[in-house]
């Protein structure tokens, strides 16, 4: 066996032992958004995670097709709590950009009726407000609007409002209060809610710390296919020993785009935890990542291509995936890169 492979074996030992030792499931900083510790995830902050799930509340499944609060210009006949799950499909009105005709923007268009008391428009309105779309922004007005909609059962108002508790956007921080409006939104299905619900009960955020209510929550979520529960669910069942549960939940996520999840994909198939060992797959899960700007996945590939394990050996390309981990702080990548010199 030659000194390449011989180090590259070493390393897969390394982090295995990293893993099982250093490595706890619960890593998160933050519940809104599904945040861990060590790298922040796509949703973090209310701009973000309110395009996240359906202003009428219905829940979405994935960040890879968020859904936008629908733009109505036409008033709706039924006011008050509506249905969880339902929304109205009132049309936006559209123009011919030949014609050169105006375009109502979000808030032009939604506003009569959010006065009206239609909770979808009110909840679109209070994004506007939030993000300063066709409107000054203005965050209390945003959690004003959010709240007139939650209080009619519009989970995905429901959802925003508690994000607003949780990170003091336009109101004073209130860790219960957050938990209370992320509740209501779980329940009615929320997938979003139910990942922050899950996350407030392992940080013990407004709530009393509860690690079986996380997984139950963060469960409910990932089998909407929210990709930060499915990674969340991995970490759960990798902290039972259980590989093959947590292998099948990280390759939800991985396909969807998650970084975390890609790289204990590929450190999976490196170790032949939960999956049959595979140096190739190993080197293409930790290769996305790493192209996401992961910087363990980056270290990682590195070492692929320095010994030429599951792709084909490149110097250069070791060189590069190291410089790139190195930048980021990686003390091992450094080390690398002296050596390499």
């Amino acid at each position: 066996m030659s000194n390449e492979h011989l180090f590259f074996h070493s390393m897969k030992q390394l982090l295995l032992l990293f893993l099982m030792v250093f490595m706890p499931t619960f890593m998160l900083a933050q519940s809104s958004g599904g945040t861990i510790k060590r790298r922040p995830s796509p949703t973090n902050g209310t701009t973000s995670s309110v395009k996240s799930s359906n202003s009428s509340g219905q829940s979405n499944s994935s960040k890879k097709n968020p859904s936008k609060p629908t733009t109505r210009t036409t008033p709706s006949k039924s006011k008050g709590k509506q249905k969880p799950g339902k929304m109205q499909t009132h049309e936006r009105k559209s123009y011919d950009s030949d014609s050169h005709h105006y375009e109502k923007s979000d808030y032009e268009a939604n506003i009569e009726l959010a006065f009206h008391g239609d909770a979808v428009a009110q909840s679109i309105i209070a994004r506007c407000y939030m993000s300063g779309d066709g409107v000054i922004k203005d965050q209390a007005k945003a959690v004003e609007w959010y709240r007139k909609s939650a209080e009619q059962g519009n989970a995905y108002a429901q959802m925003c409002l508690g994000v607003c508790y949780e990170k003091e956007f336009g109101v004073t921080k209130d860790l219960k209060e957050a938990v209370k409006w992320y509740r209501k939104a779980a329940e009615q299905g929320d997938s979003n809610a139910q990942l922050f619900l899950g996350n407030c009960y392992g940080l013990g955020n407004g709530v009393q710390e509860d690690m079986s209510q996380a997984f139950f929550w963060w469960n409910k979520s990932a089998e909407q296919g929210n990709e930060w529960a499915q990674y969340y669910v991995g970490q759960c069942y990798k902290d039972e020993d259980n590989w093959e549960q947590a292998s099948s939940w990280w390759k939800k996520a991985a396909e969807q785009g998650n970084k975390d999840a890609q790289f204990m994909l590929g450190v999976c198939y490196s170790l032949g935890k939960g999956v049959s060992p595979n140096d190739s797959l190993a080197a293409k899960w930790w290769k996305k990542s790493a192209e996401q700007g992961h910087t363990d996945a980056q270290f990682m590939i590195g070492v692929c291509y320095e010994g030429g394990e599951g792709v084909t050996k490149d110097p250069n390309q070791a060189i590069h995936w190291f410089r790139k981990a190195a930048e980021q702080g990686h003390e091992e990548a450094k080390k690398k890169l002296q050596l390499l010199k």
